[in-house]
């Protein structure tokens, strides 16, 4: 067996939730970005596994408030919202058209006894 097949891979280690190779918080860089390829075609996949792992992190850090798993294990898969810029130039508003009084049109003559 090679040492790189010997080496642990980035996994969490419970119940500190800490990289089992390099000792970051997990998932460390080199984890996320595993995840990320290993769920590239399936968002909701990775969204679930996540998830499962932020229950069982919840369970483990008791001590933490809830907030610091999920940021730790959900947000950062979530992409970050779009914000809308202004449009480039100047800003030019239109004019109000002035209001025109409903008109009818003329009723059609009726033929009769037809």
């Amino acid at each position: 067996m090679t040492a790189a097949a010997s080496a642990p891979v980035h996994a969490p280690r419970r119940p500190s939730w800490k990289c089992r190779r390099c000792e970051h918080d997990w998932p460390c860089p080199q984890a996320k970005a595993t995840l990320l390829r290993e769920h590239e075609r399936d968002v909701a996949g990775l969204a679930v596994q996540l998830a499962t792992y932020y229950f069982d992190a919840a369970m483990d850090l008791l001590t933490v408030s809830p907030e610091a798993p999920y940021d730790r294990l959900v947000s950062w898969s979530r992409p970050a919202p779009v914000t809308r810029l202004p449009p480039a130039g100047p800003v030019t508003t239109r004019k109000a058209l002035p209001a025109e009084p409903h008109r009818r049109r003329p009723a059609r003559p009726r033929a009769v006894g037809g």
